[in-house]
């Protein structure tokens, strides 16, 4: 399992990665993982054990910790023992359903139940929205044992804040991304962006700071707090204001 919405600089490098992980999901549940640049509070974390026998790279995961405040974050940076954790999941369909009978009973009562009906489509229509919504962090990575982790440096942003597009994207020579019928002026390290429909943006004397028009809408946000977007379109949907959704 592979997030599909990933940036990846180095292509080449994250397929030696992939064939390095993929080659230890015979033997162990497999994930990757990234060394932080700076204390990102956006991501969750593992904790990497000891070395892999037989293995120059790969450690033995010690613990998953959910995404941290700034303080922690910053803890983890320093000590060198913390990996972001990307979401890959890599392992053999036994030990997928393995896993699933002991951690998740009702999931996997249903895929029995599924590969034995002669109609496990209509099946899966009718029960499978019943079955807890859980991810397979919650419902079974962070309950395994044995989990294996294969660090990786390919040039990886997941682009799940606007701020990350200075990661991705072109900057002048004040590294600011400007895109779209903009004029920036005097203002260092922005995120500018108008969508096609939005009207003319201007931007003077700021720095560090996100500002995104549409046709219909426009987003003000410090580039280090571009993660909290979310506390708006939480407002948009408490004041039932779906067509901005």
């Amino acid at each position: 399992m592979v997030p599909s919405d990933a940036f990846i600089r180095d292509e080449s490098r994250y397929a030696a990665v992939l064939r390095t992980a993929l080659a230890q999901a015979s033997q162990a549940i497999v994930t990757i993982g990234i060394k932080p640049t700076h204390p990102e509070t956006g991501y969750g974390y593992l904790q990497t054990g000891a070395k892999v026998a037989g293995s120059a790279d790969v450690c033995h995961v010690a613990r998953f910790v959910e995404k941290p405040d700034l303080l922690t974050a910053r803890a983890y940076l320093a000590s060198g023992d913390y990996l972001l954790e990307l979401g890959h999941v890599l392992l053999l369909c036994r030990r997928l359903l393995a896993e699933a009978r002991q951690h998740l009973p009702e999931l996997s009562a249903l895929l029995d139940e599924l590969c034995a009906s002669p109609d496990p489509i209509t099946l899966a229509e009718q029960r499978y929205p019943r079955v807890p919504a859980i991810s397979i962090d919650y419902g079974i990575m962070e309950k395994a044992q044995g989990i294996r982790v294969v660090p990786g440096d390919f040039g990886w942003s997941d682009v799940g804040s606007w701020a990350a597009l200075t990661e991705i994207r072109p900057c002048d020579v004040d590294g600011n991304v400007i895109s779209g019928d903009a004029i920036v002026k005097a203002s260092k390290g922005s995120v500018v962006m108008a969508e096609p429909g939005a009207p003319l943006v201007g931007v003077v004397g700021v720095e560090g700071i996100v500002v995104v028009a549409t046709r219909d809408a426009v987003l003000v946000v410090p580039k280090h707090r571009a993660q909290e977007v979310r506390s708006v379109v939480d407002e948009l949907s408490a004041q039932g204001r779906k067509e901005l959704l």
